[in-house]
C-alpha cells in the first residue's frame, strides 16, 4: 500500500513529461509556447555550453555537434558533416536553459574567486620571502639583533612592495 508521502511511478513519469520552468516566470498564467527562435536559441547554447556532452549525430558520433535549423516551421537538427537529420529535440535539452545559465554563473563565479584567491597567495608570498630573506641575511651578520632587524626590515619591505598590487586585487 501506498503511503502520501511515496509517489506512485506512472505519476513520478507524468511530471517528467513537463520542463521545469519556475512558477515566479510566469506568474498566474500559462507557460507561453516556445517560438522556433526560443528553441533554436537554447539547443544552441545547449550545444556550446562545454561542460556537458552536446548532441552529436547518429551516424557517426564523431561528427560535428548538430545545428539547430528551421525547416518548414518546425526546428530539426542537422550534422553539419554529413547532412543528417535528426526530427526531433530531446526534452531535458529544452528544458535545460534555466540550469546552464545557472552554471555558467556559478562557474564564472567560482572561476573569478580562484583567481583573487592565487593572486593574494601571490602576494603573502611576496611577503614571507623578504621577511625570511632579510632575517636570515641579517642575522649572518649581525647575529639575533641583525635577524631581527632584518625581519622587521623584511615585513616592512614586503607589505609596502605589495601594497600597489593588493589595492589592483580589491577592485573588481
Amino acid at each position: 500500500m501506498l503511503t502520501d508521502a511515496v509517489k506512485h511511478p506512472a505519476d513520478i513519469d507524468k511530471s517528467l513529461e513537463k520542463p521545469y520552468v519556475p512558477d515566479s516566470t510566469f506568474p498566474g498564467g500559462d507557460v507561453p509556447e516556445r517560438t522556433n527562435e526560443d528553441i533554436i536559441r537554447i539547443v544552441s547554447k545547449y550545444q556550446n555550453f562545454g561542460l556537458v556532452h552536446e548532441l552529436t549525430c547518429t551516424v557517426d558520433s564523431r561528427h560535428a555537434a548538430l545545428e539547430p535549423v528551421e525547416r518548414d516551421g518546425k526546428v530539426i537538427l542537422t550534422c553539419p558533416t554529413c547532412g543528417a537529420i535528426q526530427e526531433t529535440i530531446p526534452e531535458f535539452v529544452l528544458g535545460s536553459e534555466e540550469m546552464i545559465d545557472y552554471s555558467a554563473q556559478k562557474w564564472a563565479e567560482a572561476h573569478a574567486w580562484a583567481e583573487r584567491r592565487h593572486a593574494r597567495q601571490d602576494v603573502w608570498f611576496s611577503v614571507a620571502a623578504s621577511v625570511i630573506g632579510s632575517a636570515t641575511l641579517g642575522s649572518l651578520w649581525w647575529g639575533t639583533p641583525g635577524g631581527l632587524g632584518g625581519f622587521i626590515f623584511g615585513l616592512a619591505v614586503g607589505l609596502l612592495a605589495t601594497r600597489g598590487q593588493r589595492k589592483s586585487l580589491s577592485r573588481p
